[in-house]
C-alpha cells in the first residue's frame, strides 16, 4: 500500500509539472518601452526585448481623437514586406508575421512614412518615419506569441517641411472646352419715377475668373491632397498661367502661393468695359438675369520638392484648371413698380 501511494504521487507530481512547464520556462518578451517616440528628421528609434520569442501581430494608425488615449477608432495599416537582403515577401499586407523571422516592413499611407525592421530577434527599428500633418501622429503595434500580448504606442512629431525645388507647367498641351459652365447674376434696375430712362449695364462686372491648383475630373484624379501639407504654413509662391490674346495658355506676371481651393480674378479692362444698354420704362423695374459662360482650359504641371534635412525628394503630378468668362446673355422682365401715394 506503501509502494502504491508513492507511485501515485510520482505520477501526480509529473502530470503537474507537465502541464505547468510551457508557463515555467517560456522566457518573458517585454518589450523595454511600452510607447516609443519615432523622430521624423532622418534619425531612427529602438526598442528592445526581454526575448526572441514574439511576432508582430498587426499595426494600427489612430483616426479618432475624440476620446481618451486608450479609446478612438484605428485603422489597419498596410504595406510591403521584405527580407533584410531586399527580397520582397508580401505586397500591400498588413504588418501579420507567422514567424520570428527578421523583416523590413514599408508602410503604405499618405498621410505618414515608416520603416519598421526586426534585425535581431530582440530588436525593431523605427527608420525612415515621415509626418507631413501639423500635430503628432498616433500607432499602435502589436507583439505577442501564443502566451502574451502587448500594446506599443509608437508616436510620430511633424517632420522638418519641405521645399520647393520647382513647378512646372506642359503649356504646349492642354485641355479646353468652349461653353464648359455658367454662372447667372440678377440685377433690377427700378424707374420710380414717369419718365423713361436708360441703364448701363456692364454684364462683366458681376464674375471673375477663377483658377486651382486642384483641377481633375473622372478621367484625371486631382493631385494628391498631401502635397499642400508638404510646405507648413509658409506656402511657396509660384507663376500661374493665363490666357494669352490667342486663347492660349501662357505665364503672364500672375503669381500665387500654392494653395488648395479657388482664387478668383478680375477680369480685362476689355471684358469690363462692355456695356448693354437698358431701357426702363416709366414705374418698372426691369429685372436682367445675366447668364455668363465660362472657358475651360486645363494646363498639367508637375511639382517637384525636397527636404533639406532628411533628403527625402518627392515628385507630384496635378492639373491647373483655369474658368474664364467668355460670352454671356441677358434675359429681362419687367416688373411694375406701385408707389404708394
Amino acid at each position: 500500500m506503501k509502494r502504491t501511494f508513492s507511485r501515485l504521487t510520482l505520477y501526480l507530481m509529473l502530470l503537474v509539472l507537465c502541464s505547468c512547464n510551457s508557463d515555467v520556462f517560456v522566457d518573458n518578451f517585454l518589450p523595454s518601452a511600452k510607447k516609443v517616440h519615432v523622430p521624423a528628421d532622418g534619425s531612427e528609434a529602438i526598442l528592445r526585448f526581454g526575448a526572441s520569442n514574439w511576432r508582430t501581430l498587426g499595426l494600427w494608425l489612430r483616426i479618432d481623437f475624440t476620446q481618451s488615449v486608450n479609446g478612438g477608432t484605428y485603422d489597419p495599416v498596410v504595406g510591403d514586406i521584405y527580407s533584410l537582403d531586399g527580397t520582397l515577401m508580401a505586397r500591400d499586407t498588413e504588418l501579420y508575421c507567422q514567424d520570428e523571422e527578421p523583416f523590413r516592413f514599408v508602410a503604405h499611407s499618405s498621410t505618414f512614412k515608416l520603416t519598421i525592421e526586426r534585425t535581431s530577434g530582440k530588436e525593431l527599428r523605427f527608420l525612415d518615419a515621415e509626418n507631413l500633418g501639423t500635430g503628432s501622429l498616433q500607432l499602435q503595434l502589436n507583439v505577442g506569441n501564443d502566451y502574451s500580448y502587448e500594446q506599443i504606442d509608437l508616436y510620430i512629431d511633424p517632420s522638418p517641411r519641405y521645399q520647393l525645388d520647382s513647378l512646372v507647367y506642359k503649356l504646349n498641351f492642354w485641355l479646353e472646352e468652349d461653353s464648359a459652365m455658367y454662372s447667372t447674376y440678377v440685377v433690377g434696375p427700378t424707374n420710380a419715377t414717369e419718365t423713361s430712362w436708360k441703364y448701363e449695364l456692364h454684364p462683366y462686372e458681376y464674375f471673375q475668373r477663377t483658377f486651382t491648383f486642384q483641377g481633375g475630373d473622372q478621367w484625371h484624379e486631382p493631385i494628391d491632397e498631401v502635397a499642400f501639407q508638404l510646405f507648413g504654413k509658409e506656402k511657396p509662391v509660384v507663376d500661374v498661367p493665363g490666357l494669352d490674346r490667342f486663347q492660349s495658355p501662357a505665364l503672364l506676371g500672375e503669381k500665387l502661393a500654392f494653395a488648395p481651393g479657388k482664387t478668383h480674378f478680375p477680369l480685362s479692362d476689355d471684358l469690363l468695359s462692355v456695356v448693354d444698354t437698358i431701357d426702363v420704362p416709366p414705374l418698372t423695374q426691369i429685372e436682367c438675369t445675366i447668364k455668363c459662360w465660362y472657358r475651360f482650359t486645363g494646363v498639367s504641371y508637375t511639382l517637384y520638392a525636397s527636404n533639406p534635412q532628411t533628403g527625402h525628394r518627392c515628385v507630384y503630378e496635378g492639373r491647373a484648371d483655369l474658368y474664364t468668362p467668355q460670352a454671356y446673355s441677358l434675359t429681362k422682365k419687367e416688373v411694375p413698380v406701385h408707389i404708394g401715394k
